[in-house]
């Protein structure tokens, strides 16, 4: 009895099937790329340039150069929650703007830009205290008016974007509004009446930082712009 051999069909070579993505044509980078990469490397040579002019007028560039904890003599953990909170600030406002840049000036980009603007006002004011000493003491704007102001950028920031907002996380963004919120009132009935500071407004303000900064950070990737789709491979 003769047997037939069993022949599967020719299978084609993965290397000839395989996406090349070194063949791939990069595309050119737009525009607005361009200018804000451009945008943050001229705020880093301008901070290094009037860092060297402040230099030579008699300061000690080790006072903004270095560690803040080796430059006042203080321990390794001196103001650990703080820092945190600065660094979240931070990734929340570059999050939003890089991904706002990339998507060029639709919709989302306007929202994300918006936000990212805002984040960089408040981590400025957070990390060199605007609003309680440089406002007030160097710039003679009073307290009051720099907090209406970061209030009129967050009131516009959700009336006018409202709409893209709903479709996101926004019970985060809740969240973290409420503990700023009490944060900042008990900042402002403290300075009124006089009493200590606590440690409670500051956990209270950290959680909101770091919700904030979760809210953003997740919103900037679900718009991120996603890579075309690649043919499909052997496998």
């Amino acid at each position: 009895m003769q047997t037939t051999k069993r022949q599967d069909p020719p299978r084609e070579r993965r290397s000839e099937t395989r996406f090349d993505r070194r063949r791939e044509r990069l595309p050119e980078a737009p525009a607005h790329r361009i200018t804000g990469m451009a945008a943050f490397a001229s705020a880093g040579a301008a901070c290094m340039v009037f860092l060297l002019a402040w230099s030579l007028g008699g300061e000690d560039l080790g006072m903004y150069t270095g560690d803040a904890a080796s430059v006042l003599d203080g321990a390794w953990n001196t103001g650990l929650l703080s820092n945190i909170g600065i660094l979240s600030w931070w990734a929340a406002g570059v999050s939003c703007l890089l991904v706002g840049c990339i998507r060029g000036w639709d919709a989302r980009a306007r929202v994300l830009l918006h936000a990212g603007v805002l984040c960089t006002v408040l981590t400025l004011d957070d990390q060199f205290q605007l609003h309680e000493d440089v406002g007030p003491r160097l710039l003679h704007i009073p307290e009051a008016v720099t907090q209406l102001a970061y209030a009129a950028i967050l009131v516009s920031l959700l009336v006018v974007h409202r709409a893209w907002l709903r479709r996101s996380a926004w019970q985060l963004l809740v969240m973290s509004g409420v503990l700023l919120g009490y944060a900042v009132a008990v900042d402002i009935v403290r300075g009124t009446l006089g009493t200590p500071h606590t440690a409670a407004e500051d956990l209270a303000k950290f959680t909101g930082i770091v919700l904030w900064a979760v809210y953003w950070i997740g919103t900037a990737a679900a718009w991120a712009p996603r890579p075309p789709r690649q043919p499909t491979q052997t496998p």
